[in-house]
């Protein structure tokens, strides 16, 4: 690990976190497309901000649309979902 940090801040490389979501298999309806999920969000990208050596520049979510993570409903004329904002 000490190696890749030395590699990653030596040149300048950038992380990135993709698909980052509390669930898998399309999450689940009414608790991964609900406000309560933005808490995992948060906890995520504080976390993140601990990390001393390497940083984190992108975090991506799952799903723009599709699946129960999605931020636009898929199942309500794309509305945003409550953990949108």
């Amino acid at each position: 690990a000490k190696l890749v940090e030395a590699g990653l801040t030596r040149n300048g490389a950038e992380i990135w976190i993709g698909e980052g979501s509390m669930a898998y298999k399309s999450g689940r309806e009414n608790v991964t497309d609900s406000f309560e999920s933005s808490f995992w969000y948060a906890n995520m990208l504080g976390q993140m901000s601990k990390t001393r050596h390497m940083t984190h520049s992108v975090f991506c979510r799952q799903a723009l649309v599709g699946g129960w993570y999605d931020l636009l409903s898929h199942s309500n004329n794309l509305e945003p979902n409550p953990d949108y904002w």
